[in-house]
């Protein structure tokens, strides 16, 4: 009834003319946590702002307010998304996220819903209207499970039976062309996993990291929520479900950092997957903000895999994987200053990095506690 209700509403705003709830429209009344990013979004989509504007009219007639504005202010992270996403897309999404919410047989755990399940994000991959086809396809198969557990599990082996995995890396594609083609990288083999466990209410996300010396390129698999925690699901490896121990075992425990993707943030996950090391950095010489970032050989080049941003006087600290690294300290006007070392598990390297001198050194090295 809803969806009838939301598509006589569009199809009123497509008459001819230009309709007075867009030409009067602002964000008087809108929820307050919003309004700036909105304003932003709004603003940069040019002339699609009309499509998103639509879209919190009609989600809004619909008591869908709050879930139409997480969508559309997610999009300042990407003008791509502000200039493409038109209300069709979007509000199908919106609808057949809370109508999965309402249908499926187990409950969805507090707070995940708006970012790891209405979220039409998934990593790199076009804004597409994707919900509506994946619902009516795999909601059969999961609607007599008796609990989020199993309906991944049974999304997870359809996935491993039914989309070939390629090993060479491919261009980012939309979610239904990957499905209806049958074959993807990993890239792609868990961008669309996460689309289809969300069209299912259950809340994911990618997982990925960059390989180091031993290997090149990346590895993805995907993270469900289950019983308080997330852990990993394997789309083309059922057997390994819930296993944090695979990607280290099968890559030579070469993980430098591993990274969970909801949307455009990077969450820190590699302590659930490796054993780390500590890497403590000291500065003097400078009296002014300083970049230090923490590198990997991959492809042929030195790629950075996490910076951070500090004054001059803090102690930096990264935890990292065992594997080799570049150390990079920069400041404005200043010779960046650079440091190979190797990090091995449980144990905590120091370097020190003088602009007055333009020297770098590894200045101590000790064993931890396991």
């Amino acid at each position: 009834m809803r969806i009838a209700m939301i598509s006589l509403l569009f199809l009123v705003f497509l008459g001819i003319g230009v309709d007075p709830l867009l030409a009067n429209f602002d964000l008087e009344g809108f929820p307050e946590p919003y309004r700036r990013q909105l304003t932003e979004v709004l603003d940069q989509a040019g002339g699609n702002r009309d499509q998103l504007v639509k879209t919190l009219t009609v989600a809004n007639s619909q008591g869908y307010l709050e879930a139409a504005c997480f969508l559309i202010s997610q999009m300042k992270e990407n003008d791509l998304d502000a200039l493409q996403a038109d209300s069709h897309t979007l509000l199908e999404h919106i609808e057949y996220a809370y109508k999965a919410k309402e249908s499926v047989p187990y409950s969805l755990p507090e707070g995940l819903f708006f970012d790891y399940v209405l979220n039409f994000k998934i990593f790199s991959e076009p804004v597409t209207a994707w919900r509506r086809q994946l619902f009516e396809t795999f909601y059969p198969l999961i609607k007599d499970v008796n609990s989020l557990k199993e309906a991944a599990l049974v999304i997870n082996r359809w996935m491993a039976e039914n989309i070939k995995l390629l090993g060479s890396q491919m261009v980012a594609a939309p979610v239904l062309h990957i499905l209806k083609a049958g074959i993807a990288d990993k890239e792609q083999l868990s961008t669309l996993t996460v689309a289809v466990l969300r069209s299912v209410a259950i809340p994911s996300r990618v997982a990925y990291t960059n390989y180091g010396v031993q290997q090149e390129g990346r590895e993805f698999w995907v993270e469900v929520y289950i019983q308080d925690r997330w852990i990993p699901l394997y789309p083309d490896d059922p057997e390994n479900f819930g296993d944090f121990s695979k990607v280290a075992r099968e890559h030579h425990h070469n993980l430098a950092k591993v990274f969970a993707r909801p949307c455009f943030l990077k969450i820190d996950r590699t302590s659930e997957y490796a054993e780390l090391g500590e890497i403590l950095v000291r500065i003097s010489g400078v009296d002014q903000p300083v970049s230090v970032a923490v590198h990997i050989f991959n492809s042929g080049f030195w790629l950075p895999v996490v910076e951070k941003q500090a004054d001059s006087q803090d102690l930096i600290q990264f935890k990292m994987g065992k594997g080799k690294y570049l150390l990079t300290v920069g400041a404005e006007n200043q010779k960046a200053l650079l440091q190979k070392i190797t990090v091995n598990q449980s144990e905590t390297i120091q370097c020190y990095f003088n602009f007055a001198t333009n020297k770098s050194e590894m200045i101590e090295k000790r064993r931890g506690e396991k």
